[in-house]
């Protein structure tokens, strides 16, 4: 009687995992590229959201001081000469603000210009990236 009886093992064969694995495998294929086309696309956000910011940080300093800091560290610690004006810091931290891709944005005086300064970031590809892909300051 006891050796009619078979013994059933539970559990999933070879082919039933590998097709879980291969419907895992599709669905990953399509939500993959859209993840990271969305962090991509969230990051060129967050550098124009900083750069708006900064930008009303260095008017809120010529208003005190009554001239636009000469390079982005001004907004962070006090420069010589801005004693009694500075209110500082503008921006938190202790060093400059930096791109989401962990670069110094690009900070530039042009008196005289259409514009008294020039903000902007290289975006994902860095310095090498043609001015096209720049994310510039716009007011």
């Amino acid at each position: 009687m006891y050796a009619e009886q078979k013994h059933l093992k539970g559990g999933f064969s070879l082919i039933e995992i590998l097709i879980v694995l291969g419907i895992i495998g599709l669905i990953m294929a399509g939500v993959v590229p859209y993840v990271t086309s969305k962090m991509r696309q969230a990051k060129v956000e967050q550098a124009r959201t900083d750069i708006t910011k900064i930008a009303s940080e260095i008017e809120l300093y010529r208003l005190h001081t009554g001239e636009y800091p000469t390079r982005l560290m001004d907004l962070v610690k006090q420069p010589q000469g801005t004693e009694g004006r500075w209110n500082g810091p503008y921006v938190p931290g202790n060093k400059e603000p930096q791109d989401p891709w962990g670069r110094k944005y690009i900070y530039r005086v042009t008196p005289g210009a259409e514009r008294e300064y020039e903000l902007s970031s290289y975006g994902a590809k860095g310095k090498g990236a043609p001015k096209s892909e720049w994310i510039l300051y716009r007011d």
